[in-house]
């Protein structure tokens, strides 16, 4: 749902950016004209110099829509390249507003939500007949997305390349991605995931992870309470990168952790708004579509538009490649 008071240039920008999250757009002219919908999210403009929701989208979420999240264009530049409120309800979106952007946001905002897409689904490449899987999560702070593509199924195959994500509540989220194309059985996946669930998210509970897994997966842990990023990279030419306009440089490759780091394998980073990691797990073209990408600066003007324009830009790149790949993006707001 979007004002009905915008320019036609942004007016147009944010139409585009509906269709680029998936979503149909509903111009609010006033509640009456809201008849017969149900929408999932609100979308307004927030004037140059100005602090406040505005009054009329205030009432309106008060009154009509109390559990509607609300994403904030805001015509000025912010400190972040968005900001958080209200238990994660509100967004702040600051210039330059972009459709990757503004489309990436709305898809974070609406992430789990029901009314929305399915955001645990399949896709499927006619032309190789292997399937690729996407899904989406997100948290107060945070929105994770995780693609797989398995490649053909043995009858009576137990290995898993999807990337498994453990939301922990008020302690985050804990995302581990399999290595290697054989992938990793699905019950060392849940044993490891057990093992830090049980322990609480503590170097002791990180520990009993590198123990499970060793060397077979990749993983990233993200504390709200600290704010910070735990990250287990057994392998320190895998392709984990940390990505963010707020840090030189803005394109960082995360290598293994060293000795007295805290749990084996693990090394720790202070976290801050616009962080967006990706863990890769891929072979042959994939592999040297994402070197490519690295190199050109692809990869880095994807992320630009936040993690779900980086989700949909890796879908792209191996669409048409039949060898299996898996991805692992973690976006903090």
């Amino acid at each position: 749902m979007v004002p009905t008071h915008v320019d036609d240039g942004l007016r147009m920008l944010i139409t585009d950016a509906c269709d680029h999250a998936r979503v149909r757009p509903v111009v609010w002219e006033g509640l009456e004209a809201l008849a017969g919908h149900d929408p999932s999210l609100l979308l307004a403009i927030l004037p140059h110099g100005q602090r406040q929701i505005p009054q009329e989208v205030a009432q309106l979420l008060a009154r009509s829509f109390r559990d509607l999240p609300l994403v904030l264009l805001c015509q000025e530049t912010l400190v972040s390249s968005s900001i958080s409120l209200h238990n994660g309800r509100v967004t702040l979106l600051g210039q330059p507003l972009t459709v990757e952007k503004v489309g990436g946001r709305i898809r974070t905002a609406l992430a789990g939500r029901p009314a929305l897409r399915n955001t645990d689904s399949w896709s499927r490449d006619g032309s190789t007949g292997s399937e690729v899987r996407v899904r989406e999560l997100r948290g107060r702070e945070w929105w994770v997305g995780a693609m797989a593509r398995n490649g053909a199924r043995r009858d009576g195959e137990d290995a898993e390349k999807f990337p498994s994500i453990c939301k922990l509540g008020r302690h985050g989220f804990v995302g581990l991605l399999p290595l290697g194309a054989e992938g990793v059985s699905s019950a060392t996946l849940h044993q490891a995931s057990e093992a830090l669930v049980s322990a609480l998210p503590s170097d002791r509970g990180l520990a009993a992870v590198s123990e499970t897994v060793g060397a077979q997966v990749a993983g990233v842990w993200y504390s709200p309470a600290n704010q910070r990023w735990s990250f287990y990279c057994p392998d320190p030419a895998l392709d984990f990168w940390l990505i963010s306009p707020f840090r030189l440089p803005e394109l960082w490759r995360v290598g293994g952790a060293g000795k007295g780091d805290g749990a084996p394998g693990w090394r720790h980073l202070n976290a801050a708004s616009g962080d967006l990691l990706l863990i890769c797990s891929a072979g042959g073209e994939g592999r040297e579509a994402l070197a490519q990408d690295v190199k050109e600066g692809a990869l880095v003007r994807a992320a630009e538009g936040g993690g779900p324009a980086l989700l949909d830009h890796l879908e792209s790149r191996v669409a048409l490649d039949p060898a299996p790949f898996a991805a692992l993006i973690a976006d903090l707001r």
